[in-house]
C-alpha cells in the first residue's frame, strides 16, 4: 500500500456528463454514458495516474479492472457531490474475484482470498487509512521476505498515524490474504535473484533500486511497489527522496 495521487481534474467524459445531467447525475447512469466510453476514459486516466498499479494491492491493472470509490458511494440524493466526485476515485483490480488476467490476481477455488475494493465494500470507518493521505516518506507498511505485510510501528510513530489504524486497514482491504502474500513473496524472490553476485556493490544496488521504484519508459511502475521498497530498505528511501514529491 503506497500513497496514491488524486485526480486533480475530471476527465472530459465525466465533465460533459455532469453538465448534461446536472442534479440528476448518478454513477450508475454515468457508467453507460456514451455507451461506456466515458467510463473507460476515466478508468484509463486513473490507471495512468497510478502508473498501472492497483491503488490498494499494487498488482498490475489488467482488464477487467474497475474504478473504485475510496469513500463508498453516497446515496442518489447526493448525486455528483458524492459518487461523481473525481477526487474520490482510484483504479483498482477486482480483488481476486475475476478468473481473467494474471494468476496472482485470481481467486483460486476455496479459501478467503478477496481483497481491495471487493473486501472493503462500504465498510469505511474512522480507522481506515486513505491511501491518498499517506505520506510519501516514510513507508507506513513493510513487506517481509515471506510476503507477509504489516504496519511499521516506527514509521507510524514518526508520522503520528496510529499503528493499529494501518494494521486495521491492511485487514479491511484484505492485503494480507494468501493470494497476495504468495505474489509478494515471488516478487521478493525475483529481486533477490538479481543480486546473487552484486549484493556488496552499493552503486549497483542503488541503480537497480531506481529501476524498480520509478516508472519505466511505458510510464508503469513494476508490480508490488511496497515489496520492492521493503527489499531495498534504506536505499529505497534515499532513491525515492531524489524525486519530486508529487508523488510516484
Amino acid at each position: 500500500m503506497k500513497r496514491v495521487r488524486t485526480l486533480h481534474n475530471p476527465t472530459r467524459g465525466l465533465t460533459e456528463y455532469r453538465e448534461l445531467e446536472g442534479d440528476d447525475a448518478s454513477w450508475k447512469r454515468f457508467r453507460s454514458h456514451e455507451a461506456g466510453a466515458a467510463y473507460r476514459e476515466l478508468r484509463a486516466t486513473l490507471a495512468d495516474l497510478q502508473h498501472g498499479l492497483c491503488g490498494y494491492c499494487e498488482a498490475r491493472l489488467l482488464d477487467p479492472y474497475q474504478v473504485e470509490h475510496v469513500v463508498p458511494q453516497s446515496g442518489e440524493a447526493d448525486g455528483q457531490e458524492g459518487e461523481l466526485d473525481h477526487t474520490n476515485l482510484m483504479a483498482c483490480c477486482l480483488g481476486g474475484t475475476s478468473i481473467l488476467g494474471r494468476l496472482d490476481q485470481c481467486l483460486p477455488p476455496g479459501g478467503d482470498n478477496t481483497s481491495c475494493g471487493q473486501a472493503k465494500g462500504g465498510a469505511v470507518n474512522a480507522r481506515f487509512v486513505d491511501p491518498r493521505t499517506l505520506p510519501a516518506l516514510p513507508a507506513l507498511v513493510r513487506v517481509r521476505d515471506s510476503g507477509e505485510i504489516e504496519a511499521d510501528p516506527r514509521a507510524c510513530a514518526e508520522t503520528e498515524i496510529p499503528t493499529e489504524n494501518v494494521a486495521h486497514t491492511i485487514g479491511m482491504l484484505g492485503l494480507d490474504v494468501r493470494r497476495l502474500e504468495v505474489a509478494r513473496r515471488r516478487r521478493w524472490s525475483d529481486l533477490s535473484k538479481m543480486f546473487v553476485d552484486g549484493l556488496d556493490d552499493p552503486d549497483l544496488v542503488t541503480e537497480v533500486a531506481r529501476q524498480e521504484l520509478t516508472p519505466g519508459e511505458n510510464g508503469h511502475l513494476p508490480v508490488f511497489f511496497t515489496t520492492a521498497r521493503s527489499f531495498f530498505g534504506p536505499i529505497a528511501e534515499i532513491v525515492l527522496g531524489e524525486h519530486p514529491q508529487a508523488w510516484i
